[in-house]
Protein backbone atom coordinates (compact mmCIF):
# COMPACT_ATOMS: atom_id res chain seq x y z
CA UNK A 1 0.00 0.00 0.00
CA UNK A 2 3.01 2.43 1.15
CA UNK A 3 4.81 1.78 -2.54
CA UNK A 4 1.03 2.66 -4.12
CA UNK A 5 0.66 5.62 -2.42
CA UNK A 6 4.17 6.43 -3.51
CA UNK A 7 4.36 6.12 -7.12
CA UNK A 8 0.44 7.81 -6.76
CA UNK A 9 2.49 10.95 -5.60
CA UNK A 10 5.24 11.08 -8.07
CA UNK A 11 2.90 10.67 -10.99
CA UNK A 12 1.19 13.96 -9.42
CA UNK A 13 4.05 15.91 -9.06
CA UNK A 14 5.79 14.54 -11.73
CA UNK A 15 3.43 17.22 -14.34
CA UNK A 16 4.43 20.15 -11.85
CA UNK A 17 7.94 19.78 -11.81
CA UNK A 18 8.06 19.75 -15.76
CA UNK A 19 5.77 22.80 -16.33
CA UNK A 20 8.16 24.94 -13.62
CA UNK A 21 11.57 23.75 -15.79
CA UNK A 22 13.47 26.86 -16.21
CA UNK A 23 12.90 27.79 -19.82
CA UNK A 24 16.21 27.42 -22.27
CA UNK A 25 18.76 30.14 -22.17
CA UNK A 26 17.91 32.65 -24.78
CA UNK A 27 20.98 32.46 -27.46
CA UNK A 28 23.63 35.04 -27.35
CA UNK A 29 23.37 37.79 -30.13
CA UNK A 30 25.73 36.92 -32.85
CA UNK A 31 26.74 40.82 -33.65
CA UNK A 32 27.28 43.45 -31.99
CA UNK A 33 25.19 46.93 -32.54
CA UNK A 34 27.66 49.86 -31.83
CA UNK A 35 25.34 52.72 -30.91
CA UNK A 36 25.07 55.73 -28.39
CA UNK A 37 22.29 55.08 -26.40
CA UNK A 38 21.58 57.64 -24.10
CA UNK A 39 19.18 59.37 -21.56
CA UNK A 40 18.33 63.07 -20.69
CA UNK A 41 20.72 63.90 -17.32
CA UNK A 42 23.05 61.32 -18.21
CA UNK A 43 26.72 62.43 -17.00
CA UNK A 44 29.57 61.07 -17.38
CA UNK A 45 33.67 62.19 -17.03
CA UNK A 46 35.76 61.38 -20.06
CA UNK A 47 39.97 62.20 -18.99
CA UNK A 48 42.68 62.35 -21.42
CA UNK A 49 46.25 61.57 -20.30
CA UNK A 50 48.97 61.70 -22.77
CA UNK A 51 52.59 61.65 -22.41
CA UNK A 52 54.81 62.74 -25.89
CA UNK A 53 58.34 62.64 -26.59
CA UNK A 54 59.64 64.19 -29.55
CA UNK A 55 63.18 64.70 -30.90
CA UNK A 56 64.82 66.83 -34.19
CA UNK A 57 68.19 67.74 -35.52
CA UNK A 58 68.78 71.31 -36.94
CA UNK A 59 72.28 72.95 -37.82
CA UNK A 60 73.09 75.70 -36.29
CA UNK A 61 73.24 78.55 -39.03
CA UNK A 62 76.18 80.33 -37.06
CA UNK A 63 78.23 77.27 -36.45
CA UNK A 64 77.14 74.81 -38.50
CA UNK A 65 77.22 72.20 -35.69
CA UNK A 66 73.88 70.16 -35.21
CA UNK A 67 71.69 71.21 -32.69
CA UNK A 68 69.98 68.11 -31.32
CA UNK A 69 66.31 69.24 -29.42
CA UNK A 70 64.26 66.61 -27.23
CA UNK A 71 61.13 67.57 -25.72
CA UNK A 72 58.99 65.59 -23.55
CA UNK A 73 54.72 67.16 -23.08
CA UNK A 74 52.50 65.46 -20.62
CA UNK A 75 48.87 66.40 -20.88
CA UNK A 76 46.09 65.84 -18.75
CA UNK A 77 42.47 66.99 -19.66
CA UNK A 78 39.29 66.41 -17.81
CA UNK A 79 35.99 67.04 -19.64
CA UNK A 80 32.28 66.86 -18.05
CA UNK A 81 29.72 65.83 -20.09
CA UNK A 82 25.41 66.01 -19.51
CA UNK A 83 22.67 64.89 -21.57
CA UNK A 84 20.85 67.83 -22.02
CA UNK A 85 18.29 66.10 -24.65
CA UNK A 86 17.75 62.83 -26.02
CA UNK A 87 14.97 62.10 -28.61
CA UNK A 88 15.13 59.48 -31.17
CA UNK A 89 17.09 61.35 -33.79
CA UNK A 90 19.74 63.05 -31.64
CA UNK A 91 21.28 64.02 -28.22
CA UNK A 92 22.41 67.50 -26.88
CA UNK A 93 25.41 66.71 -25.06
CA UNK A 94 26.92 69.80 -22.61
CA UNK A 95 30.79 69.31 -22.74
CA UNK A 96 32.72 70.97 -20.12
CA UNK A 97 36.34 71.20 -19.40
CA UNK A 98 36.87 70.45 -15.61
CA UNK A 99 40.79 69.80 -15.66
CA UNK A 100 43.79 70.87 -17.75
CA UNK A 101 47.08 70.68 -16.69
CA UNK A 102 50.20 70.47 -18.95
CA UNK A 103 54.10 69.89 -18.12
CA UNK A 104 57.08 70.15 -20.75
CA UNK A 105 60.52 69.71 -20.60
CA UNK A 106 62.88 70.80 -23.54
CA UNK A 107 66.80 69.74 -23.81
CA UNK A 108 68.67 70.79 -26.09
CA UNK A 109 72.52 69.06 -26.83
CA UNK A 110 72.13 67.70 -23.64
CA UNK A 111 71.16 70.35 -21.40
CA UNK A 112 67.61 71.31 -19.55
CA UNK A 113 66.38 74.14 -20.70
CA UNK A 114 63.61 76.88 -19.01
CA UNK A 115 60.37 75.72 -19.97
CA UNK A 116 57.26 77.62 -21.31
CA UNK A 117 54.98 78.69 -18.61
CA UNK A 118 51.41 76.90 -19.23
CA UNK A 119 49.56 77.04 -15.70
CA UNK A 120 47.72 80.23 -16.75
CA UNK A 121 47.07 79.04 -20.58
CA UNK A 122 45.46 75.91 -18.78
CA UNK A 123 43.49 77.75 -15.95
CA UNK A 124 41.69 79.79 -19.41
CA UNK A 125 40.09 77.12 -20.36
CA UNK A 126 38.69 75.29 -17.24
CA UNK A 127 35.26 76.16 -17.24
CA UNK A 128 34.80 76.52 -20.86
CA UNK A 129 31.62 74.60 -22.58
CA UNK A 130 30.12 73.75 -25.99
CA UNK A 131 27.14 71.50 -26.60
CA UNK A 132 28.01 69.13 -29.39
CA UNK A 133 24.04 67.60 -31.31
CA UNK A 134 24.90 64.07 -31.94
CA UNK A 135 22.91 61.26 -33.77
CA UNK A 136 22.33 57.73 -32.29
CA UNK A 137 25.01 56.62 -35.23
CA UNK A 138 27.49 58.78 -34.08
CA UNK A 139 27.70 61.91 -36.70
CA UNK A 140 27.78 65.24 -35.37
CA UNK A 141 24.76 67.00 -36.39
CA UNK A 142 25.93 70.58 -35.13
CA UNK A 143 28.62 72.13 -32.84
CA UNK A 144 27.08 75.38 -29.86
CA UNK A 145 28.73 77.35 -27.87
CA UNK A 146 32.65 77.52 -29.35
CA UNK A 147 32.91 81.28 -29.11
CA UNK A 148 33.57 80.90 -25.59
CA UNK A 149 36.26 78.83 -26.09
CA UNK A 150 37.74 80.51 -28.51
CA UNK A 151 37.44 83.88 -26.13
CA UNK A 152 39.35 81.70 -23.33
CA UNK A 153 42.02 80.22 -25.73
CA UNK A 154 43.10 84.17 -26.82
CA UNK A 155 43.08 84.91 -22.77
CA UNK A 156 45.22 82.35 -21.92
CA UNK A 157 47.23 82.92 -24.91
CA UNK A 158 47.92 86.69 -23.77
CA UNK A 159 48.88 85.57 -20.52
CA UNK A 160 51.61 83.73 -21.97
CA UNK A 161 52.60 86.45 -25.00
CA UNK A 162 53.43 90.31 -23.75
CA UNK A 163 54.23 91.62 -27.13
CA UNK A 164 51.69 93.05 -28.70
CA UNK A 165 53.62 92.15 -32.19
CA UNK A 166 54.20 88.63 -31.37
CA UNK A 167 50.72 88.06 -29.77
CA UNK A 168 49.19 89.40 -32.80
CA UNK A 169 51.38 86.82 -34.76
CA UNK A 170 50.27 84.03 -32.92
CA UNK A 171 46.29 84.29 -32.72
CA UNK A 172 45.92 83.65 -36.21
CA UNK A 173 46.86 80.06 -35.29
CA UNK A 174 43.95 79.82 -33.10
CA UNK A 175 41.44 77.89 -35.10
CA UNK A 176 38.07 80.29 -34.86
CA UNK A 177 35.07 78.80 -33.77
CA UNK A 178 33.54 77.95 -37.25
CA UNK A 179 37.10 75.79 -38.16
CA UNK A 180 36.43 74.08 -34.93
CA UNK A 181 33.00 73.65 -35.18
CA UNK A 182 34.15 72.53 -38.69
CA UNK A 183 36.97 70.45 -37.43
CA UNK A 184 34.91 68.82 -34.58
CA UNK A 185 32.07 67.57 -37.45
CA UNK A 186 34.72 65.73 -39.48
CA UNK A 187 36.66 64.27 -37.58
CA UNK A 188 33.86 62.74 -34.92
CA UNK A 189 31.79 62.31 -37.61
CA UNK A 190 32.11 58.85 -39.08
CA UNK A 191 33.84 56.80 -36.20
CA UNK A 192 30.77 54.03 -35.54
CA UNK A 193 30.03 51.72 -38.04
CA UNK A 194 27.05 51.65 -40.37
CA UNK A 195 25.53 47.75 -39.91
CA UNK A 196 25.98 45.40 -36.83
CA UNK A 197 29.64 43.59 -36.41
CA UNK A 198 30.87 39.85 -35.56
CA UNK A 199 33.55 39.17 -34.32
CA UNK A 200 36.97 39.54 -36.13
CA UNK A 201 34.32 41.95 -38.80
CA UNK A 202 35.92 45.41 -39.62
CA UNK A 203 34.80 49.14 -40.39
CA UNK A 204 36.82 51.80 -41.91
CA UNK A 205 36.36 55.73 -41.72
CA UNK A 206 38.31 58.57 -43.09
CA UNK A 207 38.31 61.75 -41.56
CA UNK A 208 39.97 65.52 -41.64
CA UNK A 209 40.62 68.90 -39.90
CA UNK A 210 41.01 71.54 -41.95
CA UNK A 211 43.97 74.23 -42.64
CA UNK A 212 43.85 75.77 -39.92
CA UNK A 213 44.98 72.93 -37.67
CA UNK A 214 48.67 72.47 -38.32
CA UNK A 215 47.98 73.17 -41.87
CA UNK A 216 45.00 70.46 -42.67
CA UNK A 217 45.14 66.54 -41.23
CA UNK A 218 43.40 63.76 -42.97
CA UNK A 219 42.86 60.47 -41.03
CA UNK A 220 42.19 56.79 -42.76
CA UNK A 221 41.28 54.56 -39.69
CA UNK A 222 39.65 50.62 -39.00
CA UNK A 223 38.37 49.15 -36.07
CA UNK A 224 37.62 45.68 -35.98
CA UNK A 225 35.55 43.92 -33.06
CA UNK A 226 37.89 41.71 -30.96
CA UNK A 227 34.89 40.42 -28.64
CA UNK A 228 31.95 41.54 -26.79
CA UNK A 229 29.68 40.77 -24.51
CA UNK A 230 25.76 41.89 -22.47
CA UNK A 231 28.67 44.40 -21.22
CA UNK A 232 31.40 45.63 -23.09
CA UNK A 233 32.39 45.55 -26.63
CA UNK A 234 36.23 45.36 -27.59
CA UNK A 235 38.01 47.23 -30.67
CA UNK A 236 41.65 47.08 -32.51
CA UNK A 237 42.16 50.13 -33.73
CA UNK A 238 44.98 50.97 -36.41
CA UNK A 239 44.71 54.32 -38.51
CA UNK A 240 47.14 55.98 -40.84
CA UNK A 241 47.09 60.29 -40.92
CA UNK A 242 49.19 62.55 -42.82
CA UNK A 243 49.76 66.64 -42.02
CA UNK A 244 49.79 68.65 -44.66
CA UNK A 245 52.96 71.30 -45.00
CA UNK A 246 51.64 73.77 -47.20
CA UNK A 247 50.53 76.14 -44.35
CA UNK A 248 52.91 77.66 -41.55
CA UNK A 249 52.19 75.88 -38.63
CA UNK A 250 54.08 78.57 -36.09
CA UNK A 251 54.92 82.02 -37.04
CA UNK A 252 57.14 84.17 -34.74
CA UNK A 253 57.90 87.63 -36.09
CA UNK A 254 58.76 87.18 -39.39
CA UNK A 255 60.02 83.33 -38.91
CA UNK A 256 57.70 80.81 -40.42
CA UNK A 257 57.46 77.10 -39.69
CA UNK A 258 56.13 74.52 -41.42
CA UNK A 259 55.63 71.02 -41.20
CA UNK A 260 55.20 68.17 -42.91
CA UNK A 261 54.47 64.77 -41.10
CA UNK A 262 52.68 61.39 -41.26
CA UNK A 263 52.16 59.18 -38.46
CA UNK A 264 49.99 55.97 -37.41
CA UNK A 265 47.77 55.62 -34.40
CA UNK A 266 47.38 52.02 -32.88
CA UNK A 267 45.87 50.32 -29.71
CA UNK A 268 42.81 48.98 -28.38
CA UNK A 269 39.41 50.71 -27.03
CA UNK A 270 36.56 49.03 -24.67
CA UNK A 271 33.11 50.49 -25.12
CA UNK A 272 30.17 49.99 -23.15
CA UNK A 273 27.55 47.99 -24.94
CA UNK A 274 24.78 49.67 -23.18
CA UNK A 275 25.36 53.37 -23.86
CA UNK A 276 27.59 52.87 -26.85
CA UNK A 277 30.28 55.09 -24.93
CA UNK A 278 33.80 54.23 -24.62
CA UNK A 279 35.05 52.66 -21.48
CA UNK A 280 39.02 53.22 -22.12
CA UNK A 281 40.87 53.77 -24.99
CA UNK A 282 45.00 52.51 -24.92
CA UNK A 283 46.73 54.38 -28.11
CA UNK A 284 50.43 55.01 -29.20
CA UNK A 285 50.92 57.54 -31.72
CA UNK A 286 54.18 57.52 -34.17
CA UNK A 287 55.06 60.49 -36.28
CA UNK A 288 57.96 60.96 -38.96
CA UNK A 289 58.76 63.47 -41.00
CA UNK A 290 60.19 66.75 -41.04
CA UNK A 291 59.81 70.50 -40.18
CA UNK A 292 61.51 73.59 -42.08
CA UNK A 293 61.87 77.09 -40.54
CA UNK A 294 61.82 79.88 -42.59
CA UNK A 295 63.91 83.20 -41.68
CA UNK A 296 62.62 86.08 -43.20
CA UNK A 297 66.32 86.79 -43.95
CA UNK A 298 69.06 84.20 -44.06
CA UNK A 299 68.82 80.38 -45.09
CA UNK A 300 66.00 77.63 -45.06
CA UNK A 301 66.73 75.16 -42.85
CA UNK A 302 64.90 71.84 -42.09
CA UNK A 303 64.95 68.88 -39.57
CA UNK A 304 64.04 65.54 -39.54
CA UNK A 305 61.40 64.84 -36.69
CA UNK A 306 60.37 61.73 -34.38
CA UNK A 307 57.05 61.54 -32.47
CA UNK A 308 56.03 59.09 -30.50
CA UNK A 309 53.21 59.32 -27.85
CA UNK A 310 51.16 57.48 -25.36
CA UNK A 311 47.36 58.14 -24.74
CA UNK A 312 45.24 56.61 -22.54
CA UNK A 313 41.06 57.91 -22.11
CA UNK A 314 38.71 56.67 -19.88
CA UNK A 315 35.17 57.62 -19.14
CA UNK A 316 33.78 57.69 -15.22
CA UNK A 317 29.74 57.83 -14.41
CA UNK A 318 28.92 59.02 -10.66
Amino acid sequence: MKTSILLFSLALVSPVLAQTAPPATAPAPATFDWKLRLTKGQTWTQTLSSSLQSSSTLADPRTKKPTRMESDITQTVAIKNVVLDATPAFFLIRSTYSALDQKVGIVINGQSQPTPKMPDFSRALVGGSFTIKQAPDGRVLDVLGLEDLVAREKRGLDSLIKTPQERAALRQFLPSAQALKQGITKSQGAYLPKTPLAIGQSFSYNSSLPASFFGGITITGKRTLRGFDAQTATFDETSTFDIGGAKPILLTGMTKVYAALKGTISGQSIVDAQTGLPRTSQLTTKISGKTTVVPASGKRMSAPVSVTSQTTISTTTP
